[in-house]
């Protein structure tokens, strides 16, 4: 399950995108949407579909991994 808040969504948004050394571009590629709606949720103007927080879980999963990082526990993940 995903954040309620718009605020911890567009951090960690943010931060895998700064791990990973990611564009908006290249991130909304990865997980299936267009540049524009990574800015919509960084800029906490909307929040993720279901499906697209979905996509970004995994792929942050994955990199804090390999970062020797831990997912952020929380009810939401």
């Amino acid at each position: 399950m995903r954040p309620d808040d718009k605020a911890d969504v567009a951090l960690r948004f943010k931060a895998l995108r700064r791990l990973a050394s990611f564009s908006q571009r290249y991130l909304a590629g990865l997980i299936g949407v267009c540049r524009q709606a990574v800015s919509d949720i960084e800029n906490m103007r909307t929040m993720p579909r279901y499906t697209t927080w979905g996509l970004f879980v995994v792929l942050e999963a994955k990199h804090l991994a390999e970062a020797g990082r831990t997912v952020p526990t929380g009810p939401w993940q």
